[in-house]
């Protein structure tokens, strides 16, 4: 194993053990956004990709045209994978200004802002066609609760597509938060599945496509 991979693999457990308090998880990243990239490229992150895909294969309608909030954006992996797929409206909201400051050189966002998603996001009700979460729902990072919020701001019979990482999709309280979602007729599931190797090998994530309703 190379230094890189030892030392990337080490700042992996780091992010693992936050706290999930906004100030650490800020701080954290601050210090990570330079090598952020080439570290997740050689641990076989396939979620940006999975879950860009599965928004695109649930969107009736041209991706180019479909209003996308990124929550958790980070440095824009998941934009730039959307754009790939013809997405042109995607804006991206992260706790980190350096992280943020990556998604920038992308060019693949309209807008870009510091958001500390532990709190309501600033935005309307049903503002957007469709949201994504990759890599955001994960340990020492942020819970389900974040799921209610991403639906709030998503139209109805708009998408979210979610990534859960770190193996909480049951332990988590994700499982539980979506059955209760589904509960109150606010969401259907389209698409719940177990993804496998995702960041690393010891990380079995699980992607979730919801409907709002």
């Amino acid at each position: 194993m190379s230094d890189r991979s030892a030392d990337a693999n080490e700042t992996l457990a780091r992010a693992y053990a936050l706290s999930g308090a906004p100030d650490d998880v800020q701080q954290f990243y601050k210090e990570w956004a330079e090598n952020y990239d080439k570290d997740v490229s050689g641990m076989q992150y396939t979620f940006p990709q999975m879950a860009a895909e599965a928004l695109a294969e649930v969107t009736n309608q041209d991706l180019a045209k479909v209003r996308i909030l990124d929550a958790g954006c980070g440095t824009g992996l998941v934009g730039v994978c959307l754009a790939q797929l013809g997405a042109k409206n995607i804006e991206g909201l992260d706790i980190s200004p350096e992280m943020l400051q990556r998604a920038s050189q992308t060019s693949v966002y309209t807008n870009l802002e510091v958001a500390d998603l532990t709190k309501s996001i600033a935005r309307q009700n049903e503002e957007y066609d469709a949201a994504i979460c990759v890599g955001t729902l994960t340990k020492g990072h942020l819970g389900p609760q974040l799921l209610d919020e991403l639906i709030r701001v998503v139209k109805r019979n708009g998408y979210l597509a979610a990534t859960i990482g770190g193996g909480l999709w049951q332990h988590g309280g994700f499982k539980t938060k979506v059955d209760e979602l589904v509960k109150h007729k606010s969401v259907t599931i389209v698409k719940s599945t177990g993804t496998g190797v995702t960041i690393s090998k010891h990380d079995a994530g699980w992607l979730v496509v919801l409907k709002r309703l």
